[in-house]
């Protein structure tokens, strides 16, 4: 399990439903959620479809910005994110 993993299960148990299939489905509590959101997308992610994303901060209770790194997958986002390629 990776550090954001850890993070994300810690930060967000709240919205963790354990019987469901996606573990982290909180697009509903999502709107009661009063924190600004910054979402960092992979254009070319072909794991978690950009539209979910979009969806989740269409829902967010609150301001958010939604940030897609053209030519990005959902594990090279990683790397050039540390770096500062867009």
């Amino acid at each position: 399990m990776t550090a954001l993993s850890v993070l994300g299960n810690q930060s967000f148990r709240f919205c963790r439903e354990p019987d469901s299939q996606a573990p982290f489905r909180f697009i509903i509590k999502s709107t009661f959620i009063t924190v600004p959101l910054l979402v960092l997308v992979a254009s070319d992610d072909n794991i978690i479809p950009v539209r979910y994303f979009i969806n989740l901060a269409e829902k967010w209770g609150a301001a958010y910005s939604l940030i897609i790194i053209k030519g990005e997958d959902h594990n090279s986002i990683h790397d050039n994110a540390t770096t500062g390629k867009q």
